[in-house]
């Protein structure tokens, strides 16, 4: 098992080669969601978080909760949605119907926004 911050270099640094590896893993839906997507929208979370806190007062803690709550929410939502709509098209691709390999795709292709996220919190 890779570790998380390996796993992020590797598909940043070199995509080609770590999705070889990808391929010949089994990951699950809820698996993914728990130990790659979540930690990660909860980092970029944070910064956004930071951002709305630290550096600006005009919104206040309470807006700074309620924003950081939303983009966890959403981050989890699109990875479900987009995982079951990838999963549905896949026949049209000719490709093979896997729920997990689905998942797979729509977790390790948003690392880079992921990783962007964490940059948030610097003003603009």
């Amino acid at each position: 098992m890779v570790s998380l911050m390996d796993r992020v270099k590797n598909i940043l640094t070199n995509p080609k080669a770590e999705w070889e590896v990808i391929n010949t893993e089994t990951a699950t839906v809820k698996g993914l969601l728990t130990s790659y997507v979540l930690p990660l929208s909860l980092l970029a979370a944070a910064a956004s978080f930071l951002k709305f806190f630290v550096f600006s007062s005009l919104f206040g803690i309470a807006y700074s909760i309620a924003y950081t709550v939303f983009a966890i929410v959403v981050t989890i939502l699109v990875f479900v949605i987009a995982t079951y709509v990838i999963d549905a098209l896949a026949p049209s691709f000719k490709s093979e119907k896997d729920i997990n390999k689905s998942a797979q795709l729509v977790a390790y292709a948003g690392t880079a926004g992921y990783v962007a996220g964490l940059f948030h919190s610097y003003p603009y």
